[in-house]
């Protein structure tokens, strides 16, 4: 089955004060982060955006970054239905999902978990169930009590076959009903149509209205650490710079000690195995590889599993030579490579004092510290 996805952000952000579609999230802006969760997707033939004026030139920029599939600008209505309908017209797939652009942390699982339930079911919805008592408000005071066992909040993408839907849509219409007569697709469907099929969501894929959606569960630490030891006849590298020294690291590979921290860091915090399970030694292919080779290709597990780094911190313990000069430098390589601002790379040298394996420029060590999103 093949889909369309129709992806809202022509919305006023009324509650966020300004508009939240251009905020930045980890070195992009919201729109994109959730536009780039249905790019690559199997089945997904084309995106369709509902688009205000007010933000019209900056998507038209975003979407001719994007080649991997169909993207199109539709105009967006007076409210969020109203924009849904808009894009209907525009869809030529026998299946269509609908996503708020102001939901950047949905993950491809969901998606396709989503496309599989319009397959087998028609229709396919994701929520949760709601954890909080419900209470109806009336004026300032409570009037009633509600069961909240029997209710979910809803999220997106939320997914149909395309000839219900739009069904529904136009019945809805021919009713006398308006678009503001409801919040979302699966009124509409449940009123013109049939009950929408209901999956679990995600918690992370929350829907950004404050600041604070920004951060907090959508955040995720991870920490880093490596070791070499220092011998004569080796190359000294950190953080993809080759440093001027007498002394280098001892290592099946090029020996960065500030990339392998920062690689053990960035799969922590994404919920992998370390960098030994990716690359181990045992394994030839890696004699000597250039470590920016291999963060490379950790930032394409990343991607794919819809992360995005937020910001990074390096420490390199070394007692010589000083790379003070050299950080800006490996600022930029890393910020090149992770591509995200390098303002959002901090690299810090320190010494070990004159004690230990450290201090005795016997051995170079690096922590690292990053947070995705």
């Amino acid at each position: 089955m093949k889909f369309d996805v129709i992806l809202l952000a022509a919305g006023k952000s009324v509650r966020m004060g300004m508009n939240k579609m251009v905020l930045p999230v980890s070195g992009e802006v919201i729109l994109e982060r959730a536009l780039e969760a249905f790019l690559g997707i199997p089945g997904i033939e084309k995106i369709i955006i509902a688009v205000s004026e007010e933000i019209k030139k900056g998507v038209k920029e975003i979407a001719s970054r994007h080649h991997s599939c169909e993207i199109m600008l539709v105009e967006g209505g007076n409210c969020r239905e109203e924009s849904v309908y808009n894009c209907l017209k525009h869809v030529d797939s026998n299946g269509v999902l609908i996503h708020d652009g102001a939901r950047p942390f949905v993950s491809t699982k969901l998606i396709k978990e989503v496309m599989e339930g319009v397959e087998e079911k028609g229709s396919c919805v994701p929520g949760l169930p709601i954890t909080d008592s419900i209470r109806r408000v009336d004026d300032g005071l409570i009037v009633g009590v509600g069961n909240r066992n029997k209710y979910w909040s809803v999220q997106t993408p939320q997914g149909y076959v395309f000839s219900e839907l739009s069904f529904a849509f136009e019945n809805m219409k021919n009713s006398g009903k308006s678009f503001k007569d409801f919040t979302d697709e699966s009124e509409i469907y449940l009123s013109y149509v049939k009950e929408p099929y209901i999956i679990p969501g995600e918690k992370k894929n929350r829907k950004i209205t404050d600041l604070g959606d920004l951060t907090g569960i959508n955040s995720r630490i991870g920490s880093g650490y490596d070791i070499h030891v220092l011998t004569s006849g080796r190359k000294l590298i950190i953080c993809g710079m080759e440093i001027d020294f007498e002394l280098g690291c001892l290592a099946h590979s090029d020996g960065d000690v500030g990339i392998h921290a920062l690689i053990d860091a960035l799969l922590s915090a994404s919920g992998e195995l370390d960098i030994g399970s990716h690359f181990p030694d045992s394994d030839v292919k890696y004699s000597g590889i250039d470590s920016t080779i291999m963060l490379s290709e950790v930032i394409d597990t990343l991607t794919k599993k819809n992360h995005r780094i937020n910001n990074v911190s390096i420490t390199i313990l070394l007692e010589k030579p000083k790379i003070q000069d050299y950080i800006p430098l490996m600022r930029v390589k890393l910020a090149n490579l992770l591509k995200i601002p390098y303002t959002d790379i901090a690299i810090s040298a320190k010494t070990g004092e004159g004690l230990g394996d450290i201090g005795e420029s016997k051995a170079i060590a690096a922590y690292a510290m990053v947070i995705l999103t």
